[in-house]
């Protein structure tokens, strides 16, 4: 059973490498045995999806990947303290082994239950009372652990090729960053593409991180490949290879926002 949340978490961990997501930021990096066993010490066995989930990519604050939720090891200490001003203002009293894994931008926490299995349910709690729900304020965000992950997948895919767009002063020194941020990250998608074609796995978690990458870029795959061509980018993304010199000489910025648009809106 171990094998599978290993999977699923080093593929990711590869396709987060390759896609370069938060690579400005703090980097991806997984927790220490010693790191995962102290937080063990605290609140006992913990879920092995969990478990996998820091040892691949847990330690540090993914910013594009969970799209400014804190899930950190790192960050544990403020993780679980805002939880429990969450609980205190929601007069809530947990009656079970559980343990708050995250919060994003103290609006709202997640946690899981401990004793629920190996890839258990997440469970969202605001930071204030829902007069509507008559105070009901814990939900079930999603199905299992890993789904979460896979929601954090897929909203990366969609969201990140935006961030290209953010340049600041010293950037503007190239004036053709853009372009090659965009033609970069299709040269990317490819990449993985050809990883999923070259990896036969059975791992049914696997599959579906596969699948959520697939249906993002399938759709618009000879669509990037015709306009890349026809913008006269040289070559093929088929056969193009990595290098700093990418964007044609006639540069348009405009005409690659819109081709991000126009391919994954």
């Amino acid at each position: 059973m171990n094998n599978i949340y290993n999977e699923f978490f080093t593929t990711l961990k590869e396709y987060l490498v390759t896609l370069e997501i938060d690579k400005k930021h703090k980097g991806i990096e997984g927790c220490s045995s010693q790191e995962i066993e102290s937080i063990e010490k605290r609140k006992g066995n913990l879920p092995i999806a969990y478990k996998e989930y820091l040892k691949s990519i847990g330690k540090k604050f993914l910013f594009e990947f969970m799209d400014a939720e804190d899930m950190a090891f790192d960050d544990l200490d403020y993780i679980e303290q805002f939880g429990g001003k969450v609980f205190k203002t929601n007069q809530f009293k947990m009656e079970r082994p559980y343990m708050v894994i995250s919060e994003r931008r103290n609006e709202y926490i997640t946690l899981i239950y401990l004793d629920k299995g190996n890839n258990p349910k997440t469970w969202i709690m605001s930071k204030y009372w829902d007069e509507e729900e008559k105070g009901k304020n814990l939900e079930i965000r999603t199905d299992s652990f890993t789904d979460l992950i896979l929601v954090f997948f897929q909203q990366s895919l969609i969201n990140f090729p935006f961030t290209f767009n953010w340049v600041t002063e010293e950037d503007q020194k190239d004036k053709d960053v853009v372009e090659k941020r965009y033609i970069n990250w299709f040269r990317n998608l490819q990449s993985i593409e050809e990883k999923i074609k070259s990896n036969s796995s059975k791992n049914t978690l696997v599959k579906q991180l596969n699948d959520k990458f697939l249906d993002y870029y399938l759709p618009s795959k000879s669509t990037i490949i015709e306009e890349l061509n026809k913008s006269n980018f040289g070559t093929t993304i088929n056969n193009v290879k990595k290098t700093d010199n990418i964007a044609p000489q006639n540069s348009n910025k405009n005409k690659i926002i819109k081709w991000i648009k126009k391919l994954f809106n």
